[in-house]
């Protein structure tokens, strides 16, 4: 909650008075800087004269800036409504299970790549802290006058190193890159998630009929004679589940691997889909065994 709360009032308080003060700086100091080319660049007595015109903030620049806000945001409009399909509401968050592929939000997949560097508190807390010291120091460090790309090598070159830098460590931040699953938790996650929508959820409601599947012994086409139009949504989730089990142990990930589906009438309006899946430990010999309780209710379908 303070954090909450620190976002929504201290911090937009803190960047009002801030944009304060640079609008204050600018309309009344300074003024606004013209590109480089202008200020560096070699112009006739007539061009300069042009380009360092006074031009008052209000009501010129204001009605000028208010314009291009408008228009942006009517852009932003037309492509929300023509070109994005919104964000549905997923499932209920929950907080005793820790979701599989836990994914910050974009702008943070460079810290997840810190992250899996090196010591936690030295890539997570201390690097990040002396980056963002650093980046409100370079008004203070770069003493260099000139804003031209062509008078700035140093500076231009470590931008771009930097932004390299940042991708490289954005991609290394997603849940694919330096975390080995194992196949059985992949699998069955994969088909189920514990957040958001998978192949099972998929089904529809009246296709999951009670049974015990097994990978490999159970024929895949015509689950269930019984229905009128059978079952082809329960059969596509069965057979990508074969698949996918069966391709784990070709490739050697899932030894002597066995898996089964168990769908179950659970309660009145309520199904419990089992997926199970036991392999041999390459190490011990072991038999494991993963598997996960899926609940279904007739009128929570898809969520």
């Amino acid at each position: 909650m303070r954090a909450y709360l620190l976002h929504i009032i201290l911090l937009p308080l803190l960047a009002v008075l801030v944009l304060s003060i640079h609008y204050y700086k600018v309309a009344r100091e300074h003024g606004i800087s013209m590109p480089a080319r202008y200020e560096e660049g070699e112009l006739s007595k007539e061009k300069q004269k042009n380009v360092k015109r006074r031009i008052d903030f209000l009501p010129d620049l204001f009605s000028h800036e208010v314009y291009l806000v408008v228009l942006g945001l009517f852009i932003l409009i037309l492509v929300t409504i023509f070109f994005y399909g919104g964000a549905p509401l997923e499932s209920i968050a929950n907080p005793q299970q820790t979701p599989l592929d836990t994914k910050a939000p974009w702008y943070f997949w460079w810290l997840q790549g810190l992250l899996k560097l090196g010591d936690k508190a030295l890539m997570g807390i201390i690097i990040p802290g002396l980056i963002f010291g650093l980046l409100f120091a370079i008004p203070y460090i770069d003493r260099n006058p000139h804003r031209a790309f062509v008078k700035r090598p140093v500076a231009v070159s470590l931008g771009v190193l930097s932004v390299l830098i940042l991708i490289l460590l954005s991609y290394m931040g997603l849940p694919q890159y330096g975390i080995e699953t194992p196949a059985a938790t992949r699998i069955v996650q994969d088909m189920s998630p514990e957040e958001g929508h998978g192949p099972l959820q998929a089904v529809e409601y009246e296709q999951l009929q009670q049974g015990f599947y097994i990978v490999n012994e159970t024929p895949i086409d015509n689950l269930c004679p019984e229905l009128d139009f059978g079952c082809p949504e329960l059969e596509e989730f069965y057979a990508l589940f074969s698949h996918r089990v069966n391709e784990a142990i070709e490739s050697g990930a899932l030894p002597n691997g066995d898996a089964v589906i168990v769908i179950e009438n659970w309660q009145e309006d309520l199904k419990k889909v089992t997926m199970r899946i036991t392999w041999d430990d390459p190490e011990s010999g072991e038999r494991n065994t993963y598997e996960k309780h899926v609940y279904i209710h007739r009128n929570s379908q898809g969520e």
